[in-house]
């Protein structure tokens, strides 16, 4: 069973308040199981009175998707992300950007009990580093993304249907500001602060790869953090939907691989892309990084 990621919010002083990480009780998907698996209905009123449930479920707004149209290189669903919290990816991406700039600029040997050897501040600055994944993900998915329901054949629906345009180039614009140089870069704050593992430790899964020997390698948490936005973008399968719905609606962006460049929708504020700096070069092809 996975659990949520916790919900972290930003104060109004601008601090981190992990009060509400999760929630309690029963929530609307846990009232329509127990009525779907366990409901008494009258008989040969059965497949009428659930199919009734899950109409009143899908107009609530639930939907349920499998982790195989959830995860992976070959998911599309715009909203179908996992540990993600919040309905809406762009609003969830800054929320967790926040913490991650606050938490950034906190860092000290008092993350860590102090008893523990300092080599596992490298752990920690990683998964800081890199906290804002799963909200990339979510919102990479709006790009090229398509959004769709499960149903019966008999049942009222419609097919596969793209993210708005304007949607999508929100999301694209937003992605590509992740590729500046103050977003890929680890604060010098955190990187005084960081030791290679003590004697007889070593690196773990959590750790990042380095080129600089037993020392963490800077550069290497550049080039993870542009591969995180990079390969979300340039995924195939990603510019193949670009492509097509390019085709089908000008509106929408153009894959890098399409004969035309696309215009934003009227009122949408153009595309732009930052310019390739130093930090923005890729320094290693071994691919690392927390799940």
């Amino acid at each position: 069973m996975d659990y949520p990621h916790a919900r972290i919010r930003v104060t109004e002083e601008g601090g981190l308040d992990l009060t509400a990480a999760y929630g309690t009780g029963l929530g609307p998907w846990d009232h329509f199981l127990v009525a779907h698996a366990y409901g008494r209905f009258d008989a040969g009123d059965e497949e009428r009175a659930l199919a009734e449930l899950r109409r009143e479920a899908a107009e609530s707004g639930l939907s349920y998707l499998s982790d195989e149209d959830a995860q992976g290189p070959d998911a599309a669903h715009a909203d179908a992300v996992t540990w993600v919290t919040g309905a809406d990816a762009l609003q969830a991406l800054e929320t967790m950007l926040r913490v991650r700039r606050i938490a950034l600029d906190g860092f000290s040997r008092g993350v860590l009990p102090p008893d523990r050897q300092t080599g596992e501040l490298e752990e920690r600055a990683v998964l800081l580093h890199l906290l804002h994944r799963h909200e990339v993900t979510a919102v990479a998915r709006l790009v090229g993304g398509v959004r769709y329901a499960y149903g019966l054949a008999g049942e009222d629906g419609q097919g596969a249907r793209p993210v708005e345009a304007a949607t999508q180039h929100t999301a694209l614009t937003r992605l590509a500001e992740l590729l500046r140089a103050e977003q890929l870069a680890l604060p010098r704050t955190v990187l005084d602060t960081l030791t290679p593992p003590a004697i007889r430790y070593g690196r773990t899964e959590q750790y990042l790869d380095t080129g600089a020997g037993r020392i963490f390698d800077p550069f290497e948490a550049v080039r993870v953090a542009t591969a995180l936005v990079t390969e979300h973008l340039l995924d195939p399968a990603r510019l193949n939907r670009l492509a097509w719905q390019h085709a089908a609606d000008p509106g929408t962006p153009a894959s890098p691989t399409s004969s035309t460049r696309s215009s934003p929708p009227p009122g949408a504020a153009p595309t732009r892309y930052p310019r390739k700096s130093p930090a923005e070069r890729p320094y290693s092809t071994r691919r690392t990084g927390p799940s």
